[in-house]
């Protein structure tokens, strides 16, 4: 007998079909939900041909659904759930029916009298419990369904599944798309999520292999993920998941602390950019800056905590098209006869990548202490510059135009610069140096004295003066969303009208002065928890710092939860 089949695994895009191969090779997580009471799937979102109906089905006349979406959640199957789950369908039954659709019966095959007469669409653990529970028959809402209809019902129950990770939610969000050709904005409204949720979510596919594997691991959470993930190439990505999940003496990477060296390191402010953001053929693959998805402009989305708009997020397309901005230059000098030094000469005139200071040439762009004030050689001579050349940077390929020293001086002199009066480019130099010897001896001196300091207070009590520089300091080391959260919430404790513009955040500091020893800690412990009290849909804090401090002080947090639920539904009524 040829069993009849079932509706074939949807061909997807490539794309799609890179995730799916993703999906099958993720490491096994369990769902221990009891999904006999889940809510009957995507029942206000796929409409059947015909109203379904209630019937009774014995369970060697059912089978189970062929489609790829249910084969990856046959993988996942918990045994020892499913028999947790089989004990309690002996003692209450099945509450909530399963879901099915007649099984398609081929007019070429000879179908025997007992061949399963219907397939399920939904409720597959409940069909495999019941089968270890003993029963005979389970109640199943059959209604006539399409294919289409039947992977839409399946993508939506696999969404509500109770412990689903946050990249399974965003390969469902993405079939929903490719399955029935909708965008991000239709998905968040035909599941109950905000647009910036969905975007978010999805934008988690962009993980490269390692980021993904590490995330499935644990060693990520969904805040520290999708800060990764926007970064716009695969191998800068592996180099931030380095960053934030390597070994660390005060233990794991915080989600703020993370974001900042994101924000650091991998974000790119363009309007400092040594290259024409405009030009869409500099690197032709990659287009203008101002339409590239990876602006941050273009996805405020994802991008809320990034203020700029004009911040790319793709350090490997910035360095390939500040490369190719160099070589045209550079190609373009040449055609023109201009001497361009590079390689071991250019490695002669400037050794040091630490230290701006070339030997015998001078930056026509760098103010120097020159003709009686700062200003450039440029500036001072004017078009009586001497024609220059073009050093590359030998650390990092930069272009800067420069003169040699022998041929400034001979435009100094034609020009009646005497060297007196300028000062000398040499004695700009040591006056450089000298003061970098002054600030270097004056770091030691502070970072001794401070070791003092710290010896002293080993052996004394802390004083109220002690504790009023160290809140205001802790309070000023705030952002600056944290301080007015923080001052905000003060300020309407204590009946103050909130005065207009922001300057009123940064005086609060001032306050510290005044406040004795126990307003003081109450303001230090404000702030060390301020941070956790931001949540948004890109991303936020854990709030485990938070929560622990209210185990630990005996507040009942989920007492609190409730009566904001409740609040929220008040309302949302009124």
């Amino acid at each position: 007998m040829v069993e009849a089949q079932g509706p074939a695994p949807r061909p997807g895009t490539s794309r799609g079909a890179d995730h799916r191969r993703d999906r099958a090779h993720r490491p096994a997580h369990a769902s221990r939900q009891s999904d006999m009471n889940a809510p009957a799937p995507a029942a206000a979102i796929v409409s059947p041909t015909a109203a379904p109906t209630l019937q009774f089905i014995p369970l060697d006349r059912l089978k189970p659904s062929r489609t790829h979406i249910q084969a990856l959640r046959r993988q996942r199957f918990d045994k020892a759930a499913l028999a947790e789950l089989a004990e309690s369908i002996k003692k209450v039954g099945i509450l909530q029916p399963l879901v099915g659709r007649p099984a398609y019966r081929s007019p070429c095959i000879n179908h025997m009298p007992d061949d399963p007469t219907h397939e399920i669409v939904a409720g597959e653990r409940r069909y495999l419990a019941a089968k270890l529970a003993g029963l005979a028959t389970v109640p199943v809402n059959v209604a006539e369904l399409t294919d289409e209809q039947v992977l839409e019902i399946q993508l939506i129950e696999n969404l509500q599944r109770e412990g689903l990770h946050a990249l399974e939610e965003a390969e469902g969000y993405e079939e929903l798309m490719e399955l029935k050709s909708i965008n991000a904005d239709a998905v968040a409204a035909m599941v109950g999520k905000s647009r910036s949720y969905v975007y978010a979510r999805t934008k988690l596919l962009a993980l490269c292999p390692e980021a993904r594997k590490a995330f499935y691991a644990g060693a990520l959470d969904a805040s520290k993920a999708l800060l990764i993930a926007r970064i716009g190439h695969h191998d800068t990505q592996r180099q931030a998941l380095k960053d934030l999940t390597g070994d660390r003496f005060d233990g794991p990477m915080s989600y703020k602390a993370a974001l900042q060296h994101i924000h650091r390191h991998y974000m790119l402010e363009l309007a400092k950019a040594p290259f024409p953001t405009g030009d869409a053929v500099l690197v032709a693959k990659a287009g203008t800056c101002a339409a590239c998805p990876k602006r941050t402009g273009n996805q405020r989305e994802l991008f809320a905590d990034v203020k700029s708009a004009d911040v790319c997020t793709d350090p490997q397309c910035f360095a390939d098209k500040k490369a190719a901005h160099q070589a045209r230059l550079r190609a373009e000098a040449e055609a023109k006869g201009v001497t361009v030094i590079a390689g071991a000469a250019a490695k002669k005139i400037k050794p040091h990548d630490y230290s701006s200071d070339l030997k015998g040439y001078v930056r026509l762009d760098r103010t120097q202490w020159i003709g009686g004030k700062a200003q450039t050689v440029k500036q001072l001579l004017g078009k009586a510059m001497p024609e220059p050349a073009l050093l590359e940077d030998p650390h990092t390929g930069d272009l800067m135009p420069v003169v040699s020293e022998a041929d400034l001086q001979k435009a100094l002199k034609a020009k009646g610069v005497r060297p007196e009066s300028r000062g000398s480019v040499d004695n700009y130099h040591a006056r450089q140096k000298a003061t970098e010897k002054k600030n270097r001896l004056e770091t030691v001196v502070r970072l001794r004295t401070l070791a003092a300091l710290r010896e002293r207070n080993r052996s004394r009590d802390f004083t109220l003066e002690d504790t009023r520089m160290i809140a205001e300091a802790f309070f000023n080391q705030l952002c600056f969303d944290s301080q007015k959260r923080l001052v905000d919430a003060w300020m309407a404790e204590a009946g103050e009208e909130k005065p207009k513009g922001h300057e009123y955040v940064g005086r609060f500091g001032k306050r510290c002065a005044t406040m004795d020893g126990q307003t003081l800690g109450l303001l230090m412990f404000d702030a060390a928890l301020i941070g956790d009290c931001h949540v948004a849909s890109y991303g936020g804090g854990d709030g485990k710092d938070l929560q622990a401090a209210a185990e630990r002080l005996g507040v009942d947090a989920a007492a609190i939860r409730k009566q904001v639920k409740q609040d929220f539904a008040a309302k949302a009524k009124r």
